[in-house]
């Protein structure tokens, strides 16, 4: 196997994990949102920031060997409508899985373990958690669809 062949393999793999994980975090913040107790509230969210720290290492596994392939293999540029559709979006989901998936999923922890269990606002995050989830995994649709049919070229 070469190593242009074990980028590509590691690069699908990431990506398969990023979506079917995306799928998963997203039904535990159902799980979330419907639990009856503190206690079930307190343990699935504590599971989904689990989660999102495995998806945004394998965003940033995607963005990392996306970049190296393109840069390693001739005929393929970031000029390219398929690689320049991949690659934002790959960067979105970095920016988004650092900047808001982990933060927010502390956020919604820290306000479980203290008073927050049942407020409107905490059941609010947990309803917006799932609609950014829902985007960013359309998102992932499409960039696979980008890069399974090369659009553009």
């Amino acid at each position: 196997m070469s190593g242009r062949e074990a980028l590509k393999i590691l690069h699908i793999l990431a990506a398969m994990v990023w979506f079917g994980g995306g799928v998963l975090a997203r039904l535990m913040a159902g799980r979330v949102a419907a639990a009856r107790t503190k206690e079930r509230a307190l343990g699935f969210s504590q599971d989904m920031a689990a989660a999102t720290r495995v998806l945004t290492g394998s965003k940033v596994v995607v963005l990392a060997t996306g970049i190296l392939l393109v840069t390693t293999t001739s005929g393929w540029d970031f000029d390219q409508p398929w690689i320049m559709i991949g690659t934002v979006v790959a960067v979105l989901a970095v920016v988004s899985g650092f900047g808001y998936f982990r933060p927010e999923t502390g956020r919604l922890i820290d306000e479980i373990e203290g008073e927050g269990y049942g407020k409107p606002e905490n059941i609010a995050r947990f309803k917006r958690l799932g609609r950014v989830s829902n985007i960013e995994q359309a998102l992932v649709v499409v960039a696979v669809w980008a890069m399974v049919t090369h659009v553009g070229l």
